[in-house]
């Protein structure tokens, strides 16, 4: 089952409860949160004025609020008329404001941030168990299933991109003509090792556009459907369950844009026979810059992973910098 983003957020403290308690006593003080400031003495002086500092917000207790709190949701801007009014976020469906609940567990953890499974340090042993942990709460929050893996990437559209990577040379994918750029984009990217892309045109009617992609899926051998869950421009959402039941018949599997699912409905990959599904963190009410693809581990069928001509599994990202300059030091003689 799907879990909420709070209990979600609740889950990943507890891996940081997790590491902290295993930790030397002596340095487990480190993520304590600091004592509250002082309150203001009656007559004291007032704090001077000027542009306000951020501070962490504290979230009520889940009930005390009929929506979840969120970062800048009491934020006063100028108006053109002049004054100031509470803003008003009608933007929310591009990008989401992160909740109090998130800030403040970034807020608690950044003190400790340290690179994961590079370190036998304190600090990095937290953020590994941090890392380690938001990948079973992520899981957990798409119902994945227990041998699903979750990758961690930059966005929904990097989710894709990484997805493409792993369509077998010369695979088939199909897609609708009501796609987010997101999931048209990526896909076409791959035609340097004959990976097609289909786009087939949505019907007027659901079941019409359900009929269309069965003849699509019919036509000719495809290697996955990618669909959106819930239309970015209409709203409208796709019946994923018959979805995968149509994509799993033909030989192929199911990909979905869940970017504007998931935020509005319970996700679980499991129960709706989803293959791969994508996801970013700025439509979720957490931070910027953070997405994820969660699905099986082998790759789209009929080939199955992209592979080099020595057998080796080909590198679907792109080396560092770094390692490239390393391997030019070395090919010319100089020191590294």
């Amino acid at each position: 089952m799907s879990t909420h983003p709070v209990v979600a957020d609740r889950a990943l403290d507890r891996a940081v409860d997790r590491a902290v308690a295993a930790a030397p006593p002596a340095r487990r003080l480190a993520v304590v949160p600091p004592p509250a400031p002082p309150r203001e003495e009656a007559g004291a002086p007032s704090e001077p004025s000027g542009p306000a500092v951020p501070r962490a917000r504290t979230a009520p207790a889940p009930g005390d609020e009929p929506l979840l709190p969120v970062v800048g949701g009491e934020e006063q801007v100028p108006l053109v008329t002049g004054g100031t009014a509470r803003y008003a976020n009608l933007d929310v469906a591009a990008s989401a404001p992160a909740l109090c609940w998130v800030a403040d567990h970034v807020e608690r953890v950044l003190p400790l941030y340290a690179s994961v499974h590079r370190g036998a340090g304190y600090a990095s042993q937290v953020s590994t168990a941090v890392l380690e942990g938001a990948r079973d709460v992520v899981g957990g929050f798409v119902g994945a299933r227990a041998d699903d893996v979750v990758v961690w990437t930059r966005s929904t559209t990097d989710a894709l991109a990484v997805l493409a990577g792993c369509v077998p040379d010369g695979g088939s994918v199909l897609v609708l003509d009501l796609e987010h750029h997101a999931n048209l984009l990526p896909w076409r990217t791959q035609g340097h090792r004959g990976v097609t892309s289909r786009v087939v045109e949505a019907a007027p009617t659901l079941e019409g556009t359900l009929a269309v992609l069965a003849d699509a899926l019919a036509a000719e051998p495809t290697s996955l459907l990618a669909v959106t869950g819930a239309s970015n421009v209409t709203g409208e959402e796709l019946p994923l369950r018959r979805l995968a039941d149509l994509a799993h018949a033909a030989g192929a599997r199911l990909a979905v844009d869940a970017a504007q699912l998931a935020p509005h409905r319970a996700v679980d990959v499991a129960r709706d026979g989803v293959d791969w599904v994508a996801l970013s963190g700025h439509k979720l009410y957490a931070p910027f810059g953070a997405g994820a693809l969660v699905g099986r581990r082998a790759g789209p069928p009929r080939r199955g992973l992209r592979r080099r001509r020595d057998g080796r599994p080909r590198v679907v990202l792109p080396r560092g910098g770094v390692l490239a300059g390393l391997r030019r030091h070395r090919s010319d003689g100089r020191d590294h």
